[in-house]
């Protein structure tokens, strides 16, 4: 019932961010290829969806995941970010539906951040924990992930961002997939574009 929430919750952000970033395009004046200010200082607030794959070895069933997000720009091109995430899922080799959660810290590095479209690497290190684990796992499994997203600026305050991120559990080497569709909201920050235009009109 829970892994049916998790994914109507994925399903209603993805649909609320489409509305939204299409009528934050429609609305903004500023050229499609025009800087976005990514300043140091910014903060980001990141909730979404995704999907998780496991590995055989983990003896579960894939599921959808809700996610959110806090991040903080060291630099226009570096943020650090902490992530959580619910997801409920069910052993294969027995009858029970365990509901999960994970944490993760990481780094990402933005490029193009000039422009609307804004690739990035991400890696950093975190926790699963599985309530009913297979292989006589602990609950808590430590891991190191490193993937890639795709960054798309919609206007100052927002974007739609999705990533993939391969998840590495040290316990049984085991390798996991996730995917994620997020809208992350900017909040405060320092932008050398305001002090410019601030400084132009007096």
């Amino acid at each position: 019932m829970k892994n049916k929430l998790y994914a109507v919750w994925s399903l209603n952000c993805l649909i609320m961010m489409l509305l939204y970033c299409g009528n934050s395009w429609a609305d903004t004046n500023t050229d499609a290829n025009t800087l976005v200010p990514r300043p140091p200082g910014l903060f980001t607030l990141t909730p979404g969806g995704g999907y998780f794959w496991f590995s055989g070895k983990q003896k579960l069933d894939n599921t959808a995941v809700g996610v959110i997000s806090l991040g903080y720009n060291a630099t226009k091109h570096w943020t650090t970010e902490l992530s959580g995430g619910l997801f409920e899922t069910k052993r294969k080799d027995i009858s029970s539906n365990d509901n999960s959660y994970f944490y993760s810290i990481g780094n990402l590095y933005y490029f193009r951040v000039e422009k609307r479209l804004q690739p990035y690497l991400i890696g950093g290190f975190g926790v699963t924990h599985i309530k009913n684990p297979a292989n006589n796992d602990p609950r808590s499994l430590a891991n190191i992930s490193g993937g890639g997203g795709l960054e798309l600026q919609m206007d100052r305050r927002t974007a739609l961002r999705a990533e993939v991120k391969d998840v590495y559990t040290f316990t049984g080497s085991k390798q996991d997939v996730l995917v994620t569709l997020g809208m992350s909201f900017f909040i405060g920050g320092h932008s050398s574009n305001s002090k410019k235009s601030q400084n132009r009109s007096t």
